[in-house]
């Protein structure tokens, strides 16, 4: 906890949850692995306050037996790649990701449930969720470069909001869902 910043020099390894509050920010600049516990069970990892991608980043809460949460309470900039595997997990960003600083690209695994709020790229941003992928935010774009990226949904998706999805930009991405979308919302 810091009433200022964290900042993460390289790749942290727990057996067990990882938990960041810092008011200015939490800035990653290497992996984050909550899954090195000997019996399989992972740890959540929660992140309270502004985070900052340092460098590409690498986010694993899937135990080998039993798997972990992923939870992001505010904004997320940096033009880096962001991963994030989290195997039954539920996978939250409860803030604008890119708003400042568009990350090059999004991946978020989850047989759980995935919440985003808006969310911009320079690049691709692909979502996997058995149960379902949840869109609260108003924007969803792939084009904070010159070639934007493609949008893929794989499982149910929910709109909570009404929601704009764009992918032009000078060179136009694609955009897929595999499955059902629902939600009272344009």
């Amino acid at each position: 906890n810091s009433a200022g910043t964290i900042s993460l020099g390289s790749t942290v390894n727990t057996a067990g949850a990882q938990s960041y509050t810092a008011t200015t920010s939490t800035t990653f600049n290497g992996n984050i692995n909550t899954d090195a516990a000997a019996n399989g069970v992972a740890g959540n990892l929660t992140v309270s306050g502004p985070a900052i991608l340092g460098a590409a980043i690498s986010i694993d809460t899937d135990g080998s037996t039993t798997d972990a949460n992923v939870s992001f309470s505010s904004t997320i900039n940096g033009a880096q790649t962001l991963g994030v595997t989290a195997g039954t997990g539920i996978v939250t960003f409860t803030g604008a990701i890119g708003a400042t600083t568009a990350p090059t690209s999004l991946t978020v695994n989850s047989a759980g449930t995935i919440s985003l709020s808006s969310v911009t790229t320079a690049g691709a941003q692909s979502y996997t969720a058995t149960t379902s992928t949840t869109f609260n935010g108003a924007n969803i774009k792939t084009d904070g470069g010159a070639t934007a990226g493609n949008l893929t949904v794989s499982g149910p998706a929910i709109v909570g909001v009404a929601v704009a999805i764009d992918t032009d930009s000078t060179t136009d991405g694609n955009v897929s869902f595999s499955t059902t979308i629902n939600g009272a919302q344009t």
